[in-house]
């Protein structure tokens, strides 16, 4: 819930070498720590790998998606990259949905992990470390909400061929289980009718009615999160009717979110489809 903010609080971890991830403790903060991880213990120059930020909550905590839900702050990963290092989109795995005092809210419990693929210079001098740095925004709420914040620091060394981190490794694999794939051509669509958004999904989506899956919406205030939507089965396919937001500002031009099965397990699709009138 949002009722009350305490002050922020601002950690470093400063990890120097080629064992900087796994071993390190990264940065504590009252409810939560944030911690780096990597895919490589050395990368070589001109070869992708995958960096991450890993969020320990505490039994009780939450932190939240791209879209908060009704209140919330989204999550925010900021890289600092040195000279010729280029960083993807940040991949975030399927939110879950919980209810706090009434206000539903988008995110994670437990524990989570947002990464992305950084590409070296093919340049880069062997043997040279490369400092990385990101800077984690968040919001940690259970009874109370409190503001943290995380500077996190990785020194890589560059080698001729990269050297795997397993234990990193395991941990981006199992991230990277849960980022939502792009949905199949014509499997999902969408419409505006009755002054509502229609999603359809079509069986070679492989959703199921019961229990039925959960739609996430990228952009806050689109759907009233506080309303079930109604999903029935029509010509072979699932259809779900969303209400609008009264804090809506007309319909968009496309429907973009997240579908993630009804029992949570992995399987959840990209939406992002034109809105049919």
């Amino acid at each position: 819930m949002i009722r009350r903010l305490t002050g922020w609080i601002a950690g470093a971890a400063v990890l120097a070498g080629s064992v900087f991830g796994v071993h390190a403790e990264g940065v504590r903060t009252q409810s939560a720590i944030v911690e780096p991880v990597a895919d490589v213990r050395a990368f070589a120059p001109g070869i992708p790998f995958r960096v991450g930020v890993r969020i320990r909550l505490d039994p009780g905590w939450h932190t939240y998606w791209i879209n908060p839900g009704e209140a919330g702050m989204a999550t925010s990963v900021k890289w600092v990259l040195p000279d010729g290092f280029t960083a993807g989109p940040l991949q975030w795995p399927f939110p879950r949905r919980f209810v706090s005092d009434g206000i539903v809210g988008f995110g994670y419990e437990g524990e989570v992990v947002l990464f992305a693929e950084i590409m070296p210079p093919r340049d880069w001098p062997g043997g040279q470390p490369a400092e990385l740095k990101a800077e984690v925004d968040l919001l940690l709420c259970k009874e109370i909400c409190v503001p943290g914040s995380a500077a996190l620091t990785w020194s890589l060394r560059a080698a001729t061929e990269a050297e795997s981190d397993p234990e990193g490794r395991i941990a981006l694999d199992r991230a990277a289980a849960e980022v939502p794939r792009k949905a199949g051509e014509g499997s999902v669509s969408a419409s505006f009718r009755d002054g509502k958004i229609v999603l359809r999904v079509e069986q070679a989506a492989g959703f199921g009615v019961s229990p039925p899956p959960v739609f996430f919406p990228e952009a806050r205030n689109l759907l009233a999160v506080d309303k079930d939507p109604e999903w029935f089965e029509r010509e072979g396919a699932l259809e779900g009717r969303f209400t609008l937001s009264h804090l809506a500002r007309g319909t968009p031009l496309r429907l973009k979110g997240v579908l993630v099965p009804g029992d949570g397990s992995p399987g959840a699709v990209q939406v992002d489809v034109r809105l049919a009138r």
